[in-house]
């Protein structure tokens, strides 16, 4: 194995390590996020996007100078994608003829279009990097389909070891179990994409990190001003080994000349050297003979124009008004703006969360807001000891708050359908709702006929869904958490709005009422 293989692997083993770590309560120091902020792409969509620099990215701006500096490393040793693709690439396609040759150059172009268009969104305020940046995508690839999958062939495992350890009395394994995550239709997308990407191969090698990879267009574009170049010495006998393969087809006819934007620094080109010439050093990058860019006038303005296209067709998309008010983000979230334009959509929060209550959002916000959070309270609350979503989100798009601040973060306000509730409806016996909410913002009110009918004290509900997904009426429930009267600051403190708002959210603080009057209270 070589020294470049196997820190593919560490990094590889690395990421995924840090996303099953990604749970309530978070175990290690190592931000769990670490690749995310390590993502230069991210670091600019983000700022650009939100209009102010995105503190919680600036390890990318390490990778973006490392860049300057050695070239498009990240690509060839450290992205976990790139290593998947090169270990497929392994498996499935190395004895196989691919369609074109590995040194044609074809589409090589298209991810420089696809970086113009994620940055011309960004400028316009919109963020678009989430679709195919390569970090977020197998980040959400991970979380959506990877985990889930490794959760219940686990406990597949598990099921069939249960018999055995009844009969040697293995309590422990007889009871073990793993809490499965939800798959959604964005699960469905994600997998679709990802493997996708991986049969890509089969065009050429590393077809998505040559063409596709808007990253990797980043990336290339900055590593044309590194210093550690390719040298080949007069000895060459450009017998066209290194050429041929050449992981991304960086290497121009005759051997001498390549293109750093291409080059992966993976050195596979010093090793097939059988006459050992060919070496990496640092040298004045400004007189060397390097392949021209390959991004045209068109490829430009296609670049632009798209990504102004996009950015007007999400500023004019109906659902942007329309369901922007319906939707439960997570306690702690920004305005919904500000939050759309940070949020990177990869999956950490939902991931982390216990009560599989955070679920990515499938065109309910429109395009716009694809694969960002929201909560579904009737697949679970929103637990009010856990405040993990904003400690592992790396672009402060939901922010980190103490237990404490949390709790007045409020998500909205239980409203109870009395066309659906027992009680309501049928005049049947049901406290359940009550006994569920921590903060007994359900109360009865006794009517005139000496019936008691639940109400919600909107002042003392923030929102957290106990009582929705408690609620045994079926399908959904007869009391749901809408998002009125939710609280979402970009600065300042939640406890002190809310305070001011007239809303308390204290554990028992307050004793069930009842009333001798037929009247509703105001939002009951």
């Amino acid at each position: 194995m070589t020294v470049r293989r196997f820190l593919q692997l560490s990094f590889l083993s690395l990421f995924l390590v840090l996303i099953a770590l990604t749970t309530f309560p978070l175990r290690v120091q190592l931000p769990v996020e670490l690749f995310l902020r390590m993502d230069p792409l991210l670091l600019i969509t983000a700022s650009l996007a939100a209009r102010t620099a995105v503190a919680g990215l600036g390890a990318a701006l390490v990778i973006l100078l490392a860049t300057a500096l050695l070239g498009r490393f990240f690509c060839g040793w450290v992205c976990p994608l790139g290593t998947t693709i090169e270990l497929t690439d392994d498996l499935l396609y190395r004895r196989r003829k691919r369609r074109w040759p590995n040194e044609a150059r074809i589409a090589r172009g298209l991810k420089y279009v696809h970086l113009i268009v994620i940055l011309t969104a960004a400028a316009a305020g919109y963020g678009l990097a989430f679709v195919l940046d390569p970090i977020a995508l197998f980040t959400r690839t991970a979380t959506y389909l990877l985990h889930p999958a490794a959760v219940f062939l686990s406990n597949t495992g598990l099921d069939t070891l249960r018999p055995l350890a009844e009969k040697a009395d293995w309590v422990a394994l007889y009871y073990a179990r793993l809490p499965q995550p939800l798959l959604s239709s964005g699960s469905l997308v994600a997998a679709v994409l990802f493997v996708t990407i991986l049969l890509l191969n089969r065009l050429q090698r590393r077809f998505w990190c040559r063409s596709l990879c808007p990253l990797g267009a980043l990336l290339g574009l900055t590593a044309r001003l590194s210093p550690f170049q390719r040298v080949v010495g007069a000895a060459c006998d450009h017998d066209g080994r290194c050429r041929r393969g050449c992981e991304t087809g960086a290497i121009a006819p005759g051997e001498t000349e390549y293109d750093p934007a291409e080059c992966i620094a993976c050195q596979r080109c010093v090793s097939d050297c059988h006459l050992k010439v060919t070496a990496f050093r640092f040298r004045d990058p400004r007189p060397r003979a390097a392949m021209p860019l390959d991004l045209g006038r068109r490829r430009f303005l296609t670049g632009v124009l798209g990504g102004g296209f996009g950015a007007l067709l999400f500023h004019v998309s109906p659902t942007r008004r329309l369901m922007a008010d319906r939707l439960l983000r997570p306690p702690g979230a920004l305005p919904e703006d500000l939050f759309r334009k940070r949020c990177i959509r990869c999956g950490q929060c939902v991931k982390a969360c216990p009560t599989n209550t955070l679920q990515p959002d499938w065109f309910e916000a429109g395009l716009e807001g694809l694969w960002s959070p929201v909560h579904r309270m009737r697949l679970g609350p929103c637990d009010q000891g856990c405040n993990v979503c904003g400690q592992v989100c790396p672009t402060g798009a939901i922010r980190a708050l103490p237990l404490e601040e949390k709790r007045y973060a409020k998500i909205g306000t239980a409203i109870i359908d009395r066309e659906r509730c027992l009680v309501w409806a049928d005049e049947k016996f049901c406290l359940v709702c009550d006994e569920a909410c921590p903060y007994n913002a359900i109360y009865f009110v006794q009517d005139a006929e000496k019936k008691r009918r639940p109400h919600v004290d909107r002042t003392r509900c923030n929102g957290c869904g106990q009582c929705e997904t408690a609620c045994p009426v079926l399908a959904a429930g007869a009391i749901v958490v809408r998002p009125d009267n939710q609280i979402r600051l970009e600065t300042g403190g939640y406890r002190e709005t809310a305070g001011r708002l007239g809303f308390r959210f204290e554990k028992g603080s307050a004793e069930d009422e009842f009333k001798e009057t037929d009247a509703a209270p105001e939002g009951g």
